[in-house]
């Protein structure tokens, strides 16, 4: 006959994927009693919990895929709705997030982005306003 995880075995597969690999403590909340570093210790030698946990992280990170896209399409969505309806600070927002989410506002990054001059402006009266700085604050 073919060997099959236990009950406690299956949820202390969930449970160590669920909490980034800690054993003892998905040992412990799955139920065992006595020690739970040896527990877990003895479940992640069995090749059948083994199993179990590959396939938990194979089929996570397959929906992890399928919401990384879905969070591309909307951000792109949210962007271009904004920017239709003049919404400025809606699509400064996307792409902030957007930004981000590629690595661009991130110091170490290949791409990179030069201030532009500050702006001076003129009221109608011809009093000079503080000038707008663009680039790191804006």
């Amino acid at each position: 006959p073919r060997e099959r995880l236990s009950l406690r075995q299956a949820a202390f597969a969930e449970l160590y994927v669920s909490l980034d690999g800690n054993g003892t403590e998905a040992a412990r909340r799955a139920g065992y009693g006595g020690s739970p570093e040896r527990r877990a210790y003895e479940n992640l030698k069995n090749p059948l919990v083994q199993a179990e946990i590959e396939r938990i992280r194979v089929k996570q990170q397959e929906t992890a895929s399928f919401t990384v896209d879905w969070w591309r399409r909307e951000v792109l969505s949210l962007y271009r709705k904004a920017d239709a309806a003049g919404d400025r600070s809606n699509a400064a927002r996307a792409l902030e997030m957007a930004g981000k989410h590629l690595g661009l506002q991130n110091p170490d990054s290949a791409v990179r982005i030069r201030p532009s001059p500050p702006i001076s402006v003129r009221t109608r009266a011809g009093a000079k306003l503080r000038p707008i700085p663009f680039g790191d604050k804006w």
